[in-house]
């Protein structure tokens, strides 16, 4: 969770908290009927949360237009 934090810190979140609550809903989707979690590409999963949900972060590119 540490390192997925990190990620979405990157990617310049409007308010961390909020964006991580999503975040770990999207990470706990990945858990296996065991409880494990495999591996997963952080920051893959954290750039589909950006992609999934845009009102979250920033969008430095619409100031600019």
């Amino acid at each position: 969770k540490i390192l997925l934090r990190y990620e979405i810190k990157d990617l310049m979140p409007i308010d961390i908290e909020d964006t991580m609550v999503v975040a770990i809903h999207e990470l706990e989707k990945h858990r296996q009927e065991d409880g494990n979690l495999p591996m997963i590409n952080i920051k893959n999963l954290a750039q589909e949360i950006k992609i999934n949900y845009p009102n979250l972060f920033l969008q430095l590119d619409n100031l600019f237009h």
